[in-house]
């Protein structure tokens, strides 16, 4: 994030994901397990079928996630639209309010290498319900 932000200069998005902490937890495990195997057999990025949105809908998945392909997870830009729609992230604000809210972009830039990085750019953001 704080490369996007900081060298960049992309605007970068941070959403508190609505999941049941077992499927959290899972998605967790998942991604763990990926990286070991990518150490052990690195793997070439595909900017159709390999990259960061379709890698994310695979953990997602593998952790017990739901929900079929849709064009948003292969348009930059336009996944949160979908997470949003599918009641993956908060709704309690309107779509455009919680994009406004959770655009981290200056925090990260704030932020830079400070060792709270990670609380820093947090801080404020919309807090999801349920789980």
């Amino acid at each position: 994030m704080g490369l996007r932000a900081n060298y960049r200069g992309e605007q970068v998005y941070l959403y508190r994901i609505q999941a049941p902490p077992a499927q959290a937890r899972a998605l967790l495990v998942d991604y763990l397990n990926e990286v070991n195997r990518l150490a052990d057999h690195p793997r070439w990025y595909n900017a159709m079928t390999q990259n960061c949105t379709t890698t994310i809908r695979e953990h997602a998945l593998k952790a017990g996630g739901e929900g079929g392909l849709d064009w948003r997870m292969l348009a930059n830009g336009h996944l949160d639209q979908l997470l949003y729609q599918r009641r993956l992230i908060s709704t309690d604000l309107p779509f455009a309010s919680l994009r406004a809210r959770s655009n981290i972009t200056e925090k990260a830039k704030a932020a830079d290498d400070s060792r709270d990085f990670s609380s820093l750019i947090r801080r404020g953001l919309p807090n999801s319900h349920g789980w």
